[in-house]
């Protein structure tokens, strides 16, 4: 009797395959960063385009010979074309989305489309000899890459535009097209190759040629590996009225969305349609907007202010979209909800009190708003949220009443001015904690982080020689002119882990501070002193400015007990600020701010030229010692960068505000144009993220327990990133074979390719090649996207079983089919003496040569004998195993056993499937009479 699996039922459970469920909040944050769907055409459209998208206010189409992107809002067309390539490349659609497409259209079903297929990317097999073109979506935008394979030679692209009105390479490299309804802007091309894990960039440019043509121009890399062109897309915005405005703050979320916070004196700032504010109210009031992926239209923009002056400083977001706001007014009336921690302002001598504040996702409602001060002023300028929806804020105070909590760490101010730190609970109703932080002069806190842990990093600056520091710090003699301090305080706040000041003779301050996953925390800010203490592998160790100049930029990167593990100075030969940074997984570090130096130093620039005072971005690598990029942001009047935040794919946003009329934008941006005499900007710029491939574990995928593996062994493999973030399943080739390749991802066993059951980004299953058996050990490899992971080396066992189980787990009730073919299970249990039929993991079995990783259609050959124990020692009752090999029509590598059962057994009985001399966990069936 041929038992064989029914999979519905069991492939979730068995084989640990995610499988569909309710949504869950994961899910739903990740639903705005969904692929673009590049539909195949099926009669939809024109019969000439192959595959088409929607992008944000565009649309693109792909035919064999021509590319056309759509840009309704301005009326323009632009059509691609590869010069010279081959006119008939084979299209095909990559990584194809779960469900399907309907266009039910009208009241003939005749005329319906149903059944649509979409996928994520679409790739021009051999565009050129050796040239592939693959088109994708990131965070809403349309972007290809030009993949050059070994030796083929990238000189060959040629890119021709046809019905452009003109074409120019602009100062930064990018190349302009005129439109009749205005210019695309196509950025620098990035171009990197994979060398040991890591992306290596090869410099590219775009060289004119004649006839609306462009190509590229790269300078030496190794012709022996593949080499990835990208002509990056990103944006760059106005955002502003006829009045001055300021952007202070940006955060960004899993969809690309950015929220800008500031302050603006323009009455015709457009406020969005249902915002919590549309109409200005103050002298000057704060403002939040949240700026679509594209950076072409407001989600929301809404003014937060009363009657007098309001400033939004600093900003956060939760993974819902809700955001966290803090600054100061000096408006009585200031939005505040019932309920508040403080509901009235005690603002002093300034009329200046500290606001925080939680915005709902649409921006049209406060979630809750509360005053923080006392009778003096108080100056907020930094606010973090946990993931609980705890809000840190901190900065300076005036009030010798500034509210504090009983345990503060430091109850009383001991100065003309203190640091503070506070945390406010999940409904802005009450302070869990507050302090005051200084010495007996003046303190101010400017930046602050928080870990997983809740425990808080800020910076700022003193002028106290007695600021509290800790036995240990790396500086506890206090400079001369006012230092920067780093201080770090218990998830309580009520004592110090660690507290360092930061400085030389001169001025220093910290600007900001953000931690990384690790708990290492990095410091930007200023400093003026000629002393300033850098390590000796820095990028920049000594001032470069001349005497007369005071300031530099600094990095500073702290260890989680306050170590110093980097400090460097950033600058050129006139004045520098530091205002902000933001970190990378890979821990690279982003800096923005102020610079009045034209020799600031550039590394790969996106502007070349010098404006007479410039916001800039620079990218510093994980040791404190290489500028990977930096360029300046601005046009020829004065810039200044105020904030920056990255996102999921590597891009960088950064703000701030611009008085250039020449300030560069991009087309379809939001506003091209200065509407006053300062402008708020945001700019996006791209950049591939240096993460390496990573190989963390080999498991069997019945048990998730490793050590060694079996050939024909079903294992899971974890790593990061090790596939795409959109979990992607088996595929059969022509053969009927498992595909040894999904989305760019394969396993390698001793450079042998597995084959594959599912991958995504941190997860892959596959079936261990037979031709392992021979060997002691395998080394495994991830390699995706043509990078190899680090090398893992295990143990080859000829057999490693271990039962699959209901849960996933490898333990408690197996996944086990009843003689009748149902799911055993405590309530409907297999009947004394019957047969089941049990699934297992780890080999002890082969296949036939030549289909190795195939989908078998019947029994293959059982190398080991097996045998099924039931109970366990001393009293061990051996089950009658009438068949044991490949489960028929299933994954090669799937173990399957059917057994008859003793006789006598009732109710729930561990058992064990020994292979050879192998013996499983212990995994449950339950017997019964029925």
């Amino acid at each position: 009797m041929n038992y064989s699996i029914r999979w519905i039922s069991l492939v979730c459970a068995a084989m640990a395959v995610p499988c569909i469920a309710a949504p869950s909040a994961k899910v739903q944050a990740e639903y705005g960063n969904l692929p673009l769907a590049f539909e195949a055409n099926q009669g939809q459209t024109d019969p000439t385009v192959k595959f088409f998208a929607h992008g944000d206010g565009s649309g693109l189409f792909l035919t064999p010979d021509e590319i056309v992107l759509t840009f309704p809002a301005s009326k323009s067309v632009l059509r691609m074309r590869f010069a010279g390539a081959n006119r008939n490349p084979r299209m095909e659609g990559v990584s194809q989305l779960p469900g399907k497409i309907n266009y039910l259209i009208g009241n003939e079903p005749s005329h319906w489309k149903q059944s649509v297929t979409s996928y994520s990317k679409v790739r021009y097999r051999d565009v050129y000899p050796g040239i592939d073109a693959v088109y994708y979506g990131r965070l809403r935008q349309l972007e290809y890459d030009l993949v050059v394979s070994p030796g083929a030679d990238p000189r060959a692209i040629r890119l021709s535009f046809p019905g452009v009105e003109s074409m120019k390479l602009d100062p930064n490299g990018d190349l302009v097209l005129s439109l009749p309804g205005g210019d695309v802007r196509q950025h620098k091309p990035v171009s990197y190759q994979w060398i040991g894990g890591r992306r290596q960039p090869v410099e590219t440019r775009f060289v004119l040629r004649g006839n609306r043509e462009a190509s590229f121009e790269l300078a030496r890399f190794d012709h022996s590996r593949p080499v990835i062109i990208d002509p990056v897309y990103g944006y760059s915005t106005l955002l502003g009225g006829t009045g001055n405005e300021a952007a202070n703050a940006v955060a960004v979320d899993s969809s690309g969305n950015a929220y800008i916070g500031g302050s603006t004196t323009s009455t015709d700032f457009p406020g969005t349609t249902g915002a919590l504010q549309t109409a200005k109210t103050g002298t000057t009031t704060g403002f939040v907007a949240k700026l679509n992926a594209a950076g072409s239209a407001l989600v929301y923009y809404t003014y937060l202010g009363g009657s007098k002056f309001s400033v939004v400083t600093s900003l956060a977001i939760d993974a819902g979209g809700n955001a966290y706001l803090t600054g100061r007014t000096s408006s009585v009336d200031f939005p505040v909800t019932p309920g508040a921690a403080q509901f009235t302002s005690r603002g002093g001598p300034s009329g200046l009190d500290a606001f925080i504040a939680k915005l709902n996702p649409a921006g049209s409602a406060l979630v809750y708003s509360t005053y923080l001060g006392g009778s003096g002023d108080e100056f907020a300028n930094g606010i973090v949220a946990d993931a609980a929806g705890n809000a840190y804020v901190t900065g300076s105070t005036t009030s010798a009443d500034f509210p504090k909590t009983d345990g503060a760490l430091q109850p009383t101010s001991a100065g003309e001015a203190d640091a503070f730190v506070s945390k406010v609970n999940p409904t802005g109703t009450a302070l869990v904690y507050s302090t005051y932080l200084g010495g007996k002069l003046d303190d101010g806190a400017l930046g602050i982080a928080v870990d997983d842990a809740g425990s808080v990093v800020v910076t700022g600056y003193t002028d106290s020689t007695d600021y509290p520091t800790t036995s240990g710090a790396n500086q506890r003699a206090f400079g001369g002119q006012g230092d920067g301090f780093v201080t770090r305080l218990n998830a309580a706040g009520t004592t110090l882990v660690y507290s360092t000041l930061v400085g030389g003779n001169r001025a220093d301050e910290g600007d900001w501070v953000v931690l990384d996953r690790s708990g290492n925390a990095y410091i930007t800010g200023t400093t003026a002193s000629r002393n300033f203490v850098t390590t000796p592998a820095a990028y920049q160790k000594t001032f470069r400015i001349p005497a007369g100049k005071d300031d530099d930029a600094f990095a500073l990167k702290l260890d989680p007990a306050g170590a110093v593990v980097y400090s460097t100075l950033l600058g050129g030969s006139n004045d520098e600020t530091g205002y902000f940074g933001a970190v990378d997984t890979a821990g690279n570090l982003f800096i923005t701010g102020f610079t009045n130096s034209q020799d600031f130093p550039q590394s790969r620039p996106r502007q070349l030229y010098f404006g007479g005072g410039d916001a800039y971005l620079t990218k510093l690598d994980p040791t404190g010692s290489t500028v990977l990029d930096s360029t300046f942001v601005g046009g020829t009047l004065l810039d200044q960068g105020n904030a920056v935040a990255l996102d999921s794919t590597g891009a960088a946003y950064v703000v701030g505000s611009s008085e250039a009329a020449n300030f560069i934008t991009t087309q379809g941006a939001f506003q091209n144009r200065l509407g006053g005499t300062r402008d708020a900007f945001i700019t996006k710029f791209m950049y591939p993220p240096s993460q390496q491939i990573s190989l963390h574990a080999v498991v069997n995928a019945a048990n998730y327990r490793g050590g060694s593996v079996a050939p024909g062994e079903i294992v899971t493999i974890f790593g990061s990133p090790i596939g795409p973030e959109a979990l992607t399943t088996l595929q059969l080739d022509s053969s009927g074979k498992v595909s040894t390749t999904l989305s760019e991802t394969r396993i390698l066993f001793d450079g042998v390719p597995a084959p594959l059951i599912y991958v995504s980004a941190s997860q892959a299953s596959a079936v261990v090649p037979y031709e392992v058996a021979d060997k002691v050990r395998t080394e495994v490899q991830v390699e995706y996207r043509s990078v190899k992971s680090n090398p893992v080396l295990i143990a080859v066992a000829p057999a490693t079983p271990a039962v699959f189980t209901a849960n996933a787990s490898g333990a408690g009730q197996g996944a086990i089919l009843n003689q009748d073919g149902s799911v055993n299970s405590e309530s409907n249990p297999a009947p004394q003496g019957s047969i089941v039929v049990i699934y297992a993991a780890g080999g002890g079995q082969t296949v036939p040569a030549g289909v190795t990783g195939a989908v078998t259609s019947g029994a293959s050959k059982q190398v080991l004998p097996v045998r099924v124990e039931f109970g366990s020692s001393p009293v061990i009752i051996q089950g009658e195993v009438l068949y044991s090999g490949s489960a028929p029509g299933l994954v090669a590598g799937v173990l399957q056993i059917n057994v008859k059962t003793p006789s006598g057994l009732n109710g729930k009985w561990p058992f064990r499937v020994r292979v050879g001399t192998a013996l499983s966990t212990p995994v449950d069936l339950v017997f019964g009479n029925r």
